[in-house]
């Protein structure tokens, strides 16, 4: 019985602490400008429209430049099965390997996707690229934009000198059985 109140009070303690930590960490801090601050009148001056027309010079993210100088990992986010995610994605690619000179590219894969991305912007092989598609036939990952994007990615590699290639790197669970 004893051990069951301990573990009974950790367990609580544990949600307490759980509790205050995230309320303290939504807490606004006082003087402080963030890019997710969601004070209307923060909103009204710091926006932009994006164009994801091939831009050299970025003005559509201009807004974040100087957020990035200091950093070493950016997101960016995605709503899955919708078209200009592909093409947004491919100029936030270029516009964080222009301004903060990114060498690894973090996608929402596995690691042995990743491999094969990897190997097809190698060499350029799109046999690989087809073979790696196929097994996503009816999912979201299955789609002519993703697959179009890759080939851009590859193009875009190309310009670049060895060293400053892009690398794809793998962070999600393998999904495929094959």
């Amino acid at each position: 019985m004893k051990m069951k109140k301990t573990y009974s009070r950790r367990a609580l303690s544990i949600v307490i602490l759980s509790i205050m930590m995230m309320f303290m960490s939504c807490s606004k801090p006082t003087n402080q400008t963030s890019l997710y601050n969601t004070d209307d009148d923060f909103i009204k001056h710091n926006y932009t429209q994006v164009d994801i027309s091939n831009d050299p010079n970025f003005k559509s993210f201009k807004l974040i430049d100087p957020y990035i100088n200091d950093k070493i990992v950016y997101f960016t986010a995605e709503s899955h099965d919708t078209e200009i995610n592909t093409e947004l994605e491919f100029q936030f690619l270029k516009y964080f390997k222009s301004k903060a000179g990114i060498k690894y590219y973090l996608q929402e894969l596995s690691y042995s996707d990743a491999i094969f991305l990897n190997k097809y912007l190698e060499t350029g092989d799109e046999s690989i690229l087809k073979k790696l598609y196929e097994p996503f036939k009816g999912t979201f990952a299955w789609n002519k934009q993703s697959y179009e994007k890759w080939k851009k990615v590859y193009d875009y590699n190309r310009t670049l000198p060895e060293n400053q290639k892009i690398v794809i790197v793998g962070i999600d669970i393998e999904h495929q059985s094959q």
